[in-house]
């Protein structure tokens, strides 16, 4: 899928092997790259990382993270 492999390259080049979520991708620019991000995640290519919440209380706090492997 060539967009797959256009958006693992623009993850490589902003992010390396950091984690990153969809916000960072929205601020370089990105656009239409959910299918392309899915997947990669399928085949295993970066690792999805379920959303992080600081408490139970506090619900606004969330971040969804990918790391390539």
């Amino acid at each position: 899928m060539p967009k797959a492999k256009h958006l693992l390259n623009v993850i490589n080049k902003n992010f390396g092997t950091l984690a990153f979520c969809r916000r960072f991708l929205d601020r370089i620019g990105e656009t239409g790259y959910l299918l392309a991000l899915k997947n990669l995640c399928e085949n295993q290519v970066i690792d999805p990382y379920p959303p992080l919440c600081d408490s139970p209380s506090n619900f606004f706090l969330l971040s969804f993270f990918f790391k390539i492997l």
